[in-house]
């Protein structure tokens, strides 16, 4: 007979085996069968885990949890609604509110399916865990890492070392170096605080700018453009997540601070010092709201020299394109209007050549002129496609209620079915809601303006039904999803009806929309 501070986890199933599922096995964190946990387990533990060989290949998709506890002589059921491999906060509030009354708790029912074949359907052996404020045996796979074990650096320079301002901006990326093998890490978030400045327009007397990418975002670019020699560059709040590599439970954490002073010369050598060449491509719009192309206008590109590197004319959209530039140096383009009647409400705006407006020419006289400095063009050097599986799972643990993310469905032409390259992207964002089943989702399609508004508005309501039809077929509630299409109600450029625009243009309003709620 157990103490009264002890619970007991029964995990029951029924076990359909399959070759490709044997030798899986259940854990709680990196507790197993018949360890004992006590109540600060709970806490820190979301996940049930698959272990074993080939248990990369599936994931847990459904199981139930009873919760069994006296009262008197009578035992009362908590049944939940079927689960996924996440424990939900109702569950721990649970366990972590009455555990001391409890007889025991069951799992049951518990379903893997396997990830790449969804009809591949196995379950699981029993496993029981017992939770006592003494626990018998640690656990000897902990996931929390020393700072000893990390090294972070902004590319080559560490906490304490000197750089360039020039070398900063030429390697501007985070270098996590990680020591441990049983443990993998995820850079989360940061901040990047630059001090010393004017307390009456800063009240902390300094600047911080949130980043969450390992590359450094163009804000905090810009201000470590602006440093001088002496100024101390520091990230802060630096928040990892590490993840176990074999039990897959995950802790997140704030490490030590990085430091680095801005001087003359660095003190280490850092990557191959050849400047990187680069493209760099535009669109000259005007009128108050930038929505008129400037075709057929002649675009200079100027050096810090003052020297004209290259001219080039603007096509039936506007677009021009410089190439082979040094994301070194600073650059000046250039427009000088002879014709004043193709710049509308005297303004001049440079735009991405998808109609997003960047920002609008400094005028001087006939003159307009844009600075493209070092930094916008490290920026677009590393520029790449969002990585929204990624946000996602951040989403998911933040607290943050609302998410939308913008991801290319492709359709073929006059079609709402879904096409095979677009089915690998929702097969990513499928597997992060049945990890989280406190996500619901908004399947929001828009077309272009091109063609009837009418039959647009059917043809967008079509995909975002297709879209949504997917999801259901691959195992997501329905009362978790909605589908709604807007047609060409909600155009992101000047693309309107009537106006005459490029493919990439069009591109950018043929977007599907995903937006999450918890």
């Amino acid at each position: 007979m157990f103490p009264k501070k002890l619970l007991v986890f029964f995990i029951t199933i029924i076990f359909t085996f399959t070759t490709k599922a044997e030798g899986i096995r259940l854990s709680y964190g990196c507790y197993s069968n018949n360890d004992t946990i006590n109540l600060n387990v709970v806490k820190k533990n979301n996940y049930l885990n698959l272990l074993g060989d080939g248990a990369e290949s599936f994931m847990i998709t459904s199981w139930e949890m009873h919760i069994h506890f006296k009262k008197g002589k009578k035992i009362v059921k908590l049944k939940p609604s079927k689960n996924s491999t996440l424990i939900t906060r109702q569950m721990k509030d649970e366990l972590m509110r009455g555990w001391k009354k409890f007889s025991h708790v069951t799992i049951e029912n518990i379903v893997i399916n396997a990830i790449n074949d969804a009809s591949v359907t196995s379950s699981l052996p029993t496993i029981t865990f017992y939770l006592n404020d003494k626990m018998f045996k640690t656990c000897d796979e902990k996931t929390v890492i020393t700072q000893n074990s990390l090294e972070i650096k902004v590319s080559c320079f560490g906490n304490g070392d000197k750089a360039t301002k020039e070398e900063l901006l030429r390697y501007s990326s985070l270098t996590l170096t990680n020591y441990n093998s049983k443990v993998n890490t995820k850079l989360l978030s940061y901040n990047c605080v630059f001090s010393g400045k004017d307390p009456k327009k800063y009240p902390n007397g300094s600047i911080t700018i949130a980043n969450n990418d390992l590359a450094l975002n163009i804000e905090t670019l810009k201000q470590i453009n602006k440093m001088n020699i002496g100024d101390v560059f520091t990230l802060k709040d630096i928040t990892i997540e590490f993840s176990n590599s074999k039990t897959k439970s995950k802790e997140v954490t704030v490490v030590s601070d990085v430091g680095i002073t801005i001087a003359e010369q660095g003190n280490r050598p850092c990557g191959e010092r050849i400047s990187q060449r680069i493209e760099y491509s535009g669109k000259l719009l005007t009128g108050l709201k930038g929505n008129i192309a400037v075709p057929n206008q002649k675009v200079a590109l100027q050096n810090s020299k003052n020297e004209i590197v290259q001219v080039t004319v603007t096509n039936i959209y506007g677009d021009f394109t410089f190439t082979n530039l040094s994301i070194d140096e600073h650059y000046l383009v250039k427009v000088d209007i002879e014709d004043n009647s193709k710049i509308k409400d005297s303004k001049l705006f440079i735009a991405r050549q998808d109609g997003t407006v960047v920002k609008s020419f400094v005028k001087n006289n006939n003159t307009f002129t844009y600075e493209l400095i070092p930094t916008e063009l490290t920026t677009l050097s590393r520029e790449q496609e969002e990585d929204t599986e990624f946000k996602l799972r951040k989403f998911s643990y933040s607290n943050q209620t609302e998410l939308t993310v913008i991801e290319n469905i492709y359709f073929d032409f006059n079609s709402a079915e879904v096409k095979d390259e677009s089915m690998r992207k929702l097969d990513k964002i499928i597997g992060v809601m049945k990890q989280n089943l406190e996500l619901k989702l908004l399947i929001a399609s828009h077309s272009d303006s091109k063609g009837d508004d009418a039959y647009n508005l059917n043809l967008s309501e079509k995909r975002a039904s297709n879209v949504m039809d997917y999801f259901l077929k691959n195992g997501i509630d329905k009362i978790r999803l909605s589908a709604k299409g807007y047609g060409e109600s909600q155009i992101m450029n000047r693309c309107k009806n009537g106006v005459e625009c490029s493919e990439t243009e069009h591109e950018l309003n043929r977007r599907t929309e995903f937006k999450f709620k918890k």
